[in-house]
Parts: C-alpha cells; sequence; structure tokens
C-alpha cells in the first residue's frame, strides 16, 4: 500500500527528471511495492522509492547529447532532494 504523500513524491520526482508519460511512476510504484514485500511489509515507505528510483528511471531520462553527468547520479541526487 501507499500513502498518497508517497505517490505525490514518486510524481514528483518524475516531473523533476522530466520523465515522458506515466510509465516510470507506475514501474517505481509497482517495484516499491514489491520490495516493500520482499521485507516483509505492507506498506511502502521512501526508503523503497529512494533504493529503486535510478533502477527504475534512469533509462527513461531524455537522452541530450550534451549531458556528460551519469544518468543514475541525475536521478539519485534527485531522489535525495524530493524524497527526504
Amino acid at each position: 500500500n501507499f500513502s498518497e504523500a508517497i505517490l505525490r513524491k514518486m510524481a514528483e520526482l518524475c516531473v523533476e527528471l522530466a520523465i515522458d508519460g506515466h510509465r516510470g511512476e507506475l514501474t517505481l510504484a509497482r517495484a516499491s511495492k514489491a520490495l516493500a514485500a520482499y521485507h516483509g511489509r505492507t506498506e511502502v515507505l521512501l526508503d523503497d522509492v529512494r533504493t529503486l528510483a535510478p533502477l527504475c528511471l534512469a533509462h527513461r531520462l531524455r537522452k541530450d547529447p550534451l549531458e556528460t553527468s551519469d544518468p543514475v547520479d541525475k536521478i539519485t541526487e534527485a531522489a535525495a532532494k524530493i524524497l527526504a
């Protein structure tokens, strides 16, 4: 289960990263729910979302040919700011 606050944070993260559509949010939500279940919990925590954000969103970032930073670093930085 998700609190509305966590769902909003996931959406805010995807907006911050300029990810098109809702597939990034859906993937992140489903993976976070699975991770919580793996750990024996019924509630998704921000730590679950923070852990999975780079795995779920890295390939969904828009490619900028002039960008030199690693997409995982960009996601981790944004997640640290938004999911605090």
